[in-house]
């Protein structure tokens, strides 16, 4: 997911040896090697730097970023050891050389991307059904309050404002398609100015990118095991309903069926079923931190690159009106 637009900072691959070997000093983490660097490898992907020795992860947010750096970590301290499932244990947090470095845990098991082409629908669907449940556990946590946390302008009614306005003050922002970036604009505004009135008490802590590569798994008896989730630096209190948009987008990329096995795990055992439509998941898509038509749309059909807004919607979510479980 690509950050630079919104987050402040530009993202650098190039961390140099300094950063990385003052921090395992820091740590008392040093190999055999006098700058320490044996010991750690650099993660595949990731936004920022990663690297692990196979126990600690070290993540660099480069200068811009701290806020990000301090939005993991409050995270990280909220959910470690109240939830069903494992996230990083988070250990050190401090600023060296201008970067702001996170040290935490490595959670087990291996990124779902890594076996997703080798799954098939079955195991998606049962691995959506357990990702529903962990995200029951995860909205079901008592937010917390901190201010880094909290949607940009200070509540998540404020925050849709902010994006209703993005359309209009900067569209290029939002894609190249000036007709559909007009009437996406006009389907937000309708939508928040129609949405009920929004509680706090209905607010949950948001992990907010939801995708194959932030899912650890393990295979036992050739079936996929959800064991726990990773980075939670773009993470913040708000709307379940916004998290289920990106779930559509990045998890079940478009598979109905897929939604409706999340939103099934989600709702099991729950006294108040969460109930959602299709029209409203896409209005929350619109006003995503990171939405961009053509860069969102890359992660599907080609053939969906020319469809209308209700198109769209019926392709991603399976449906404009209330999405059934039922798959």
């Amino acid at each position: 997911m690509t950050r630079s637009s919104e987050s402040g900072f530009t993202l650098s691959a190039d961390l140099g040896p300094a950063p990385l070997a003052g921090a395992v000093r820091r740590l008392d983490l040093a190999s055999n090697l006098p700058d320490g660097r044996e010991a750690f490898q650099r993660m595949p992907g990731g936004s920022v730097p990663l690297f692990t020795d196979g126990s600690w992860v070290l993540k660099f947010f480069p200068p811009g970023g701290e806020r990000f750096a301090h939005a993991e970590w409050t995270a990280l301290q909220r959910l470690h050891g109240r939830v069903d499932f494992e996230v990083p244990e988070p250990r050190e947090r401090f600023e060296l050389e201008g970067w702001s470095v996170v040290g935490m845990s490595l959670v087990g098991g291996f990124p779902a991307r890594a076996v997703w082409s080798h799954l098939d629908q079955a195991r998606r669907l049962d691995l959506s059904h357990q990702l529903g449940r962990a995200m029951q556990s995860l909205h079901g946590l008592c937010p917390p309050r901190d201010p880094v946390l909290q949607a940009p302008g200070g509540n998540f009614e404020s925050y849709l404002r902010q994006r209703r306005e993005r359309f209009a003050r900067s569209p290029e922002s939002v894609g190249r398609n000036v007709r559909w970036i007009e009437r996406a604009g006009a389907a937000l505004e309708s939508y928040i100015d129609s949405r009920p009135e929004f509680g706090t008490e209905q607010s949950a802590l948001l992990h907010t990118e939801i995708m194959p590569e932030h899912v650890m798994i393990r295979c036992e008896d050739h079936r996929p095991r959800l064991v726990g989730l990773v980075d939670f630096e773009p993470s913040m209190v708000g709307d379940p309903l916004y998290e289920f948009a990106s779930i559509g987008w990045f998890w079940a990329e478009g598979d109905p069926k897929m939604l409706k096995a999340v939103l099934a795990g989600y709702n099991e055992g729950r006294a108040r079923p969460l109930s959602i439509r299709g029209d409203d998941l896409m209005a929350q898509t619109l006003a995503h931190r990171y939405f961009h038509r053509e860069r969102w749309l890359a992660r599907l059909n080609p053939a969906c690159r020319k469809q209308s807004l209700a198109e769209l919607t019926r392709y991603v979510f399976g449906q404009t009106g209330r999405i059934s479980e039922a798959v």
